[in-house]
């Protein structure tokens, strides 16, 4: 195997884009840093990734996703998606959103609830809706993300 140094690398054209169809850290297996704003700092790539979404519609209509098979209907404002690809840990982050009617008004929505929940795992994210009264509402539209570690 062959070593190139180089400080910089321009296309057959003379300009800085370079198209490859593969990119691997060197370092550590997987692991790609990306200078982050500022130069002063290194940021590594798959850490800030979003490792699922989705966007269902009140009619359990799966609008677009990500690593999220299947979506079940806990209860009015409760739904949980399963990942496709286990997270490496239960205590990713997942965030929501969610469209409250078709005049785009919008409601509380938070992953998990509250800390008495023991529904936390690698393979689930959960996710409530709750009205300006605190009390659960199903939404027009719930959409989802999901940062952390994968498995």
């Amino acid at each position: 195997m062959s070593t190139i140094f180089a400080n910089n690398i321009k296309n057959i054209s003379g300009g800085n884009n370079v198209k490859v169809n593969q990119l691997s850290g060197i370092d550590t297996a997987g692991s790609i840093l990306v200078t982050g704003e500022g130069n002063s700092t290194t940021t590594n790539l798959q850490q800030g990734l979003t490792k699922a979404f989705c966007s269902i519609e009140l009619d359990d209509t799966v609008q677009d996703s990500f690593n999220a098979t299947t979506f079940t209907d806990n209860g009015t404002g409760d739904i949980t998606h399963t990942f496709s690809s286990a997270m490496a840990s239960k205590e990713h982050v997942t965030i929501g959103f969610n469209v409250r009617n078709n005049n785009g008004g919008t409601a509380w929505c938070g992953g998990y609830g509250n800390a008495s929940d023991t529904t936390y795992t690698t393979t689930t994210a959960r996710i409530y809706h709750l009205n300006a009264s605190n009390s659960p509402e199903d939404q027009r539209r719930a959409m989802m993300t999901t940062t952390g570690d994968l498995a």
